[in-house]
């Protein structure tokens, strides 16, 4: 319900927004509540949207997937990248890459991650973009986390 309720923000919104058609969530049992995966998926969709509204090119992908292991979700845009004088202080409440009082939807993520065990990291996508990836243990907590 919230990939298709986002789309129909992004819609609105003129954004390309795809939804990976090779992913696939086989597991009966996941190792979070529906309301994590709506503040984890809703804050990286929201964020992505955020960032390419204001430009030509506005191209948002969504993906989750579940490996024997792990519960793994993607999420591109074509907006900017996160510099590297951010890194992964991207991560901890207030620091943003937009103006204002920001900085919690990250934040939130990767606490509600750590209480999973689990792990989120970015990458700058050559050409331009950026690229979040999570990941969730199904055994529950791992030792090491973000």
């Amino acid at each position: 319900a919230l990939l298709v309720g986002k789309s129909s923000r992004a819609r609105e919104l003129g954004i390309d927004y795809q939804v990976d058609p090779l992913s696939s969530l086989e597991k009966t049992t996941l190792p979070c509540t529906g309301g994590d995966m709506v503040l984890i998926l809703g804050n990286l969709i929201e964020n992505a949207m955020e960032a390419v509204t204001p430009l030509q090119d506005k191209r948002i992908t969504v993906g989750v997937y579940d490996t024997a292991e792990n519960v793994v979700i993607k999420v591109s845009n074509s907006g900017p990248g996160i510099g590297p004088e951010l890194g992964e202080r991207i991560f901890e409440r207030g620091v943003t890459t937009k103006h204002g009082a920001r900085g919690y939807g990250l934040a939130l993520v990767a606490a509600k991650l750590r209480e999973l065990g689990g792990s989120i990291h970015f990458n700058n996508l050559p050409q331009s973009g950026i690229e979040f990836i999570v990941t969730i243990p199904l055994g529950g907590r791992q030792e090491e986390s973000i």
